[in-house]
């Protein structure tokens, strides 16, 4: 193990012409994608789309078991779930990971500001040429 792996040393990424620090994940960085990527599970069947609640036309009972089995699933994804990897590996599951990286040196930046920077052509270019 490296001086800079026990202490986690942050390294630098560059994106959009632009050099930051990023930051090894903590405990709590990992347990707020876990929530992140539960809520999404949850969301995918709560809720409304264009204001039209995504359960109607379902049953008391439908409802029910739907609402359970979405529960289930989401409280089944860990950060080392065989599940988690396609969150991870998605634009906003990338861009979460970035943002909780970065935030801890640069505590202004927001995941609004990361998933900008990660779908610049220039950080994109970069990225492909290396």
């Amino acid at each position: 193990m490296t001086t800079a792996q026990i202490t986690a040393a942050p390294s630098t990424i560059v994106l959009s012409g632009k050099t930051y620090l990023l930051s090894p994940l903590t405990d709590e960085d990992w347990g707020l994608f876990e929530n992140w990527m539960q809520w999404k599970v949850l969301s995918s069947v709560k809720g409304q789309v264009n204001g039209i609640d995504k359960l109607a036309g379902f049953t008391a009972e439908e409802r029910k078991i739907i609402l359970e089995r979405a529960t289930d699933k989401a409280m089944r994804i860990t950060v080392t779930s065989p599940d988690a990897l396609p969150f991870m590996m998605s634009p906003e599951g990338n861009a979460w990971l970035t943002w909780l990286g970065l935030k801890r040196k640069q505590p202004s930046i927001t995941l609004e500001e990361v998933k900008a920077l990660l779908s610049d052509p220039v950080t994109l270019s970069t990225a492909i040429a290396e």
